[in-house]
């Protein structure tokens, strides 16, 4: 098959088609990703968990055998910002997050669960 014949410009037009369909798909995917990133910092924001969550990050840093600088590399934070976090029990909710996927915590919410402590 060569590719010509009066099917072609059909075929093209369907890919097109197709290839706008998909990006507007992926476009929207991105929106409803944007959207549920905002709402989970919202409920981080508002949830109250924070009583002791410094001291529950630096245990689970512990058991996971990392030290405040590696676990900080492995986030792509700056080790200040690990060691505030665990001092302070107040990280931003995107620090949190990072810290979280570095211990393999599912979500900042399984800091506050019974294994976390």
């Amino acid at each position: 098959m060569t590719g010509e014949g009066p099917d072609r410009p059909a075929l093209d037009e369907a890919v097109r088609a197709e290839i706008r369909r998909l990006r507007c798909e992926r476009a929207a995917a991105e929106r409803l990703v944007e959207y549920y990133e905002w709402q989970l910092a919202e409920l981080y924001r508002m949830y109250l968990f924070r009583e002791r969550l410094g001291d529950r990050l630096r245990a689970a840093r512990k058991r996971s055998g990392l030290t405040q600088t590696m676990l900080a590399r492995i986030a792509g934070l700056h080790p200040s910002t690990v060691a505030r976090a665990e001092r302070t029990g107040r990280p931003s909710y995107d620090t949190l997050a990072a810290i979280c996927g570095v211990l393999g915590l599912p979500d900042w919410t399984a800091v506050d669960g019974p294994a976390a402590g």
